[in-house]
């Protein structure tokens, strides 16, 4: 039992994890990579009492199904994976609890409540208002309160090492799921120009948005380690995936916060010569690449040169998010509204989502959360906390032109980014406070 307690920690298991997630998906059996995953969890759940690996597994299987008809058998395998997930998480809690863990709310509690409030209520005054527009509030601000308490109260792991292996298993298991669909397609350069790749259930933004987020994680990891080059270069390969997923507005704020992210990477790395050589030599490497394969890569990069900065529809939605607002200015018009046949109200933008969606009522209750994901950054901030801002800001940047709202991931993205930045900023306290004791000790000693 121990060993495998272990296994869940180890750095084997999450490449198992990834293995299932992209093989079963590419196969087109993702409802079994699924299944093998929740598998995964309860297991964990029982014999675990970190709830850190179960965290990276549940961001796994987010990618882990690919488009499946919503059938008997679809409803059987997801009741039946509820129904064992249920007892396992509430055996975890219990016997938490029971071995000393005191459940705590902490002070990221009540804005996530709100939360879950705002979005329950959003468009309940509106003729749009029912059980579906209910259901996917509560779903979405539940996921990241849950998720929150979970992470807050039973991860053994530091909050930093959760937040890399989080983006880690879920960067790689996106990019691995991505180039196993262009080479699938029999005419990569057709699915590249017409932005065809799809990853998981959905399309590619979102995914290439969490790429981008992994590169200041990346960084921070790296930083003043014995291989930090290799960091870079990791993060290097991200962005040029990034650059393959087509994703516009994923790209435009990785390269605005990503590089922004690499600066500081230089300023306080203590080797500026080793540093400077890799990257000196890997754009050597990439300029040469691209004089030699030229033609190659204009016709690879189609699609951004047709799409150059159109809006792709989006200023309609804007202007039709604004008209549902000034029509139903309280609570707005909630989640089920006609946005040009989106399954769900998805504007685009999540200011104007969130304005349409749940009012000026719900636009402010949402504010207080808002309010502490800066206030963690940036309030006695330090080294892990600067990129792990850069990290949010690359998802906040694209939420201001895509439906980062309505992806509950992003929302439990950022809390544990949260904790992470609390935790980097309290062992920086407590280490403070021992050079201040060290400090005294000697005066005393010498005196």
């Amino acid at each position: 039992m121990e060993n495998l307690k272990k296994f869940f920690t180890s750095y084997q298991y999450y490449i198992l994890v990834i293995l299932v997630a992209v093989i079963f998906n590419s196969l087109d059996l993702g409802i079994v990579g699924l299944s093998i995953l929740v598998a995964f969890i309860c297991t964990a759940l029982i014999v675990q009492d970190d709830f850190a690996p179960i965290m990276v597994t549940i961001g796994a299987c987010v990618y882990a199904l690919n488009e499946y008809p919503v059938t008997t058998t679809y409803y059987i395998v997801f009741g039946v994976c509820l129904a064992v997930f249920v007892p396992s998480l509430a055996y975890f809690m219990y016997k938490n609890i029971k071995n000393g863990i005191k459940f705590r709310l902490g002070k990221y509690f009540w804005p996530l409540v709100l939360i879950v409030v705002a979005y329950s209520l959003g468009g309940i005054f509106s003729p749009y208002f029912n059980f579906g527009s209910f259901g996917f509030g509560v779903v979405i601000s539940l996921c990241a309160l849950g998720a929150y308490l979970l992470v807050y109260n039973f991860t053994k792991t530091s909050f930093k090492d959760l937040a890399f292996n989080l983006f880690t298993v879920v960067s790689v298991v996106i990019i691995l799921e991505m180039w196993w669909c262009y080479l699938a397609s029999g005419d990569i350069l057709s699915l590249m120009q017409n932005k065809g790749v799809r990853v998981g259930v959905g399309e590619i933004n979102l995914p290439a948005m969490t790429i981008g987020m992994w590169i200041p994680l990346l960084l921070a990891k790296g930083l003043n380690t014995k291989h930090d080059y290799l960091y870079v270069l990791l993060g290097l390969f991200a962005f040029i995936n990034i650059i393959f997923t087509f994703s516009r507005g994923a790209l435009l704020f990785t390269i605005i916060f990503g590089l922004i992210s690499v600066i500081v990477f230089f300023i306080k790395t203590k080797k500026k010569k080793n540093i400077s050589i890799t990257l000196g030599s890997t754009l050597a490497v990439i300029i040469v690449g691209v004089i030699v394969f030229w033609p190659t890569i204009i016709e690879m990069m189609q699609h951004y040169i047709n799409r150059g900065f159109d809006d792709t529809g989006r200023f309609e939605l804007y202007e039709l998010a604004i008209a549902y607002f000034r029509d139903y200015p309280a609570f707005g018009v909630g989640w089920q509204v006609d946005t040009y046949g989106f399954v769900f109200s998805q504007f685009h933008s999540t200011p104007l989502q969130l304005l349409a969606s749940t009012g000026l009522i719900g636009f402010f209750i949402c504010l207080p959360h808002y309010f502490q994901r800066y206030q963690a950054f940036i309030q006695n901030g330090n080294v892990y906390t600067f990129f792990a801002c850069m990290c949010m800001l690359i998802c906040e940047g694209y939420g201001f032109i895509d439906q980062t709202s309505t992806f509950a991931m992003s929302y439990i993205y950022a809390v544990i980014l949260m904790l992470a930045s609390e935790e980097s900023k309290k062992k920086n306290l407590e280490v403070d406070i021992n050079s201040d004791l060290v400090n005294e000790n000697a005066v005393i000693s010498k005196d």
